[in-house]
């Protein structure tokens, strides 16, 4: 019964390790940098992608669309 435990456990690992080794292109690895974004500076971007997320109708159908996806696998 533990197996899929287990299993999950592999492959978190597995895709913890991935994004370890995950760079932005065109730039170097550094080690021990500090982060670059505050709190304040993550909690202004989480708002400004929302008033984004409000104003543009593409976005609107894309998220609506994916909740009625969902329900409709969720539901059969």
């Amino acid at each position: 019964m533990r197996f899929p435990l287990y299993l999950t456990l592999l492959t978190a690992l597995g895709a913890w390790w991935a994004a370890l080794g995950m760079t932005e292109p065109g730039h170097e690895r550094r080690l021990f940098q500090r982060p670059v974004a505050t709190a304040g500076q993550a909690l202004r971007a989480t708002l400004d992608a929302g008033r984004w997320i409000l104003a543009t109708p593409f976005a609107w159908v894309v998220i609506a669309g994916g909740m009625l996806f969902d329900h409709l696998c969720r539901c059969s």
